[in-house]
């Protein structure tokens, strides 16, 4: 099962930029967490990753220091959970691998 990723606007806030990172020059979204000058006088800043930019959408994919940064609950899909006993699983074992077929050829309908 594979859970279907969640993609957010980019925030409209100072210091947010998008900028290319790793060997495929794939885009991030980041944000600047620090402003200073170095030992040259120099600014500089430090920024932190908030998440991975979606060329489809134009909208950004987030990641752990979005939902910390930005105080905003993570959306988790909707899952449906069944349970079922060990009837269930062994029949479905049997139909996968034929089984059944082979034991309704030998015991008819006995095998139900």
């Amino acid at each position: 099962m594979t859970i279907p990723k969640v993609l957010v606007d980019i925030p409209a806030e100072k210091g947010v930029h998008v900028k290319s990172a790793g060997a495929k020059g794939e885009k991030y979204v980041y944000i600047y967490t620090q402003y200073f000058r170095n030992a040259d006088g120099n600014p500089r800043n430090t920024a932190k990753a908030i998440g991975k930019l979606d060329g489809e959408s134009g909208k950004m994919i987030p990641n752990s220091n979005y939902y910390s940064m930005f105080n905003v609950q993570p959306n988790l899909p909707d899952l449906c959970v069944y349970f079922y006993g060990y009837t269930y699983l062994v029949q479905k074992c049997c139909n996968d691998m034929g089984l059944r077929e082979c034991l309704q050829q030998s015991f008819g309908e006995q095998t139900n």
